[in-house]
């Protein structure tokens, strides 16, 4: 087995990296073995003299550790702000006005909500560039990046559209065949999930392994990891409603959906699932390891909790790699009634375990997990509140916007075109909001001074680094109009970004742990496909704010299969 993970390096047209590779069963084939950029040193028995104090894995409280004299490491060289003043003197934040790019689009348009908003963002390419995939009305489209916020659409025929107009609800992205490129899987609302197979440029090839039969499938939130430990991906995808959004009491909730890819096609296993996973109106699902006992848990963001069931939590239990699913009888506190939209999963209490943010028709909720008495909703005790004017809520993320080492919220509000819900507030102009984390989880709302709030319809939201400068730069999809990002400006603030690559048949490593442990704590980040804010899937890198360090103590990675890397005295900004 393989493994690398890589720091990330900024503003480059490849990926600054360390690599951890440990090999116990080598592959034999030049297909089965991780994406690297060519620039960089891929030995897996020698470790480069820039590595020296980062070349070994130590034992640890859980998890077998990978043998010190299988990993090579490779370290950029420092990514240094050139004009970190003009992050204080013009705004953290630019707003890009991409005429030749995603201005270009036509308008989303739809009356379903995230049928035509859904976005994926990854090198499609191999030109080390992020890219996006989005959703229209007639199906996704594929936008190559150019390194600085702006985007190009793709040659005619880079995507196969169908005949019939798909709801697009979800794209996630991975390496499904172990080439080396990513793939796409996508859901839509009338057809079942399909894969989309990179050709190694940027062009794709569809496989429709579960036909193209038109169905009433309300599939939404498609996410990917390992639930049963076989080491193979697991795509779940919840069911929500099938036709007109209103009156949802006309249009029953859809069955959710688990699809193996144990054999490299699509396989239906949704029979596996409890009946909890087929009882609500699903707008996303999460893959997590919410109680750090190794399993894959999942939770279901339920819209429609006046009437219908509440949110769902399932846990992992047995052995690998024939993990089940089983319904939550712990009163967690998860299982809420709401109009959930969206989930941001992190750790804002720095206990190890997840902590939830979730959009909502009417006031968000916080989860703050407490390992003795399971989550509570913390949410308006801590400043994490809508707007009168900002009702219905979307897409939320979390990232470390100004790198001091603690995650803020991002969550996006829009109107329902056509909605109305026991005289709740519809406006149809919704501002969307920046929550800055103060300290210790408490939140001030600044969107405004900031600059993003924007009030069209916005549905996905994303906190990711597009021009690999160590800032989070924002995205924002909108259902009526074409996508906006926001470039960050940089500043003297530190980061560090670790991506995982694994040689297996989950090479992103989708339900890895990152552990950073610095003198001012432990910050922890949880590699996810798919299931975060609401039909977006961000690339696998787990992004560190840390504020005046230089240096990292430890970092501690926790493998898919419970395996650890241990590396020590990693520099910063890289």
């Amino acid at each position: 087995m393989e493994r690398w993970a890589w720091m990330r390096s900024g503003w480059m047209p490849v990926w600054g990296l360390f690599g951890v590779a440990c090999t116990g069963s080598p592959k034999t084939t030049p297909s089965d073995a991780p994406a690297l950029p060519p620039s960089e040193e891929t030995d897996t028995n020698d470790t480069p003299d820039s590595a020296e104090p980062s070349d070994s894995a130590d034992s640890a409280d859980s998890g077998s550790p990978v043998p010190p004299d299988r990993i090579t490491v490779t370290i950029s060289e420092p990514v240094i702000c050139a004009h970190p003043s003009s992050r204080e003197t013009e705004g953290p934040f630019e707003s890009i006005h991409d005429t030749e790019g995603l201005d270009s689009i036509d308008h989303f348009g739809g009356g379903l909500p995230g049928a035509t908003s859904s976005a994926a963002v990854g090198d499609l390419d191999g030109d080390g560039i992020l890219d996006l995939i989005y959703g229209k009305p007639d199906g996704p489209r594929v936008m190559l990046g150019q390194g600085d916020g702006t985007f190009r659409a793709a040659p005619d025929g880079a995507w196969p559209l169908p005949d019939d107009t798909p709801a697009v609800s979800g794209i996630v992205l991975a390496d499904l065949d172990l080439d080396g490129d990513l793939d796409a899987v996508v859901t839509d609302r009338f057809h079942p999930p399909a894969r989309y197979m990179n050709r190694g440029d940027g062009t794709f090839e569809a496989r429709w392994d579960l036909g193209r039969e038109r169905a009433e499938l309300g599939h939404h939130g498609p996410s990917l990891g390992d639930i049963d430990g076989d080491g193979h991906l697991d795509l779940l995808v919840g069911g929500h409603q099938t036709s007109t959004f209103v009156p949802a009491e006309s249009t029953p909730a859809s069955r959710a959906g688990w699809f193996s890819l144990s054999t490299g096609a699509l396989v239906d296993r949704s029979d596996d699932l409890p009946a909890e996973a087929h009882q609500g109106y699903t707008f996303v699902v999460a893959q997590l390891d919410l109680d750090d006992d190794g399993s894959t848990d999942t939770y279901f963001a339920n819209d429609h909790g006046s009437f219908g069931p509440s949110n769902a939590l399932l846990w992992g239990t047995g052995e690998a790699p024939e993990r089940t699913l089983i319904p939550d009888t712990t009163d967690s506190g998860l299982e809420v009634h709401m109009a959930a939209m969206a989930i941001a999963a992190g750790d804002l209490n720095h206990d190890g375990l997840p902590d939830l943010a979730l959009s909502n028709w009417g006031s968000p909720k916080l989860f703050l997990s407490d390992p003795a008495w399971g989550w509570f909703d913390a949410a308006l005790s801590r400043g994490l509140d809508h707007a009168p004017e900002a009702s219905v809520g979307w897409g939320t993320d979390f990232g470390d916007y100004d790198n001091d080492g603690d995650l803020d919220v991002y969550m996006v509000f829009g109107v329902l075109p056509g909605g109305a819900d026991d005289g709740r507030p519809n406006p149809n102009e919704q501002a969307d909001m920046f929550f800055e984390n103060m300290g210790d989880a408490y939140f001030e709302s600044i969107g405004g001074a900031l600059g993003i709030d924007d009030i069209y319809a916005g549905r996905t939201a994303m906190m990711v680094d597009l021009n690999k400068d160590g800032f989070l730069d924002l995205y924002l999809g909108r259902q009526l109009r074409p996508p906006r990002v926001w470039m960050a400006r940089c500043s003297d603030a530190r980061w560090l970004s670790i991506a995982l690559a694994d040689a297996s048949p989950n090479p992103q490593a989708y339900g890895a742990k990152v552990e950073l442990e610095t003198a001012d704590g432990t910050q922890t980040r949880w590699i996810q496909g798919g299931g975060q804010s609401f039909g977006a899937s961000k690339p696998p890198v787990a992004h560190f704010g840390l504020g005046t360090a230089d240096s990292v103590a430890t970092a501690r990675i926790t493998w898919p299969d419970g395996s650890t890397t241990v590396l020590h005295d990693l520099e910063t900004r890289r």
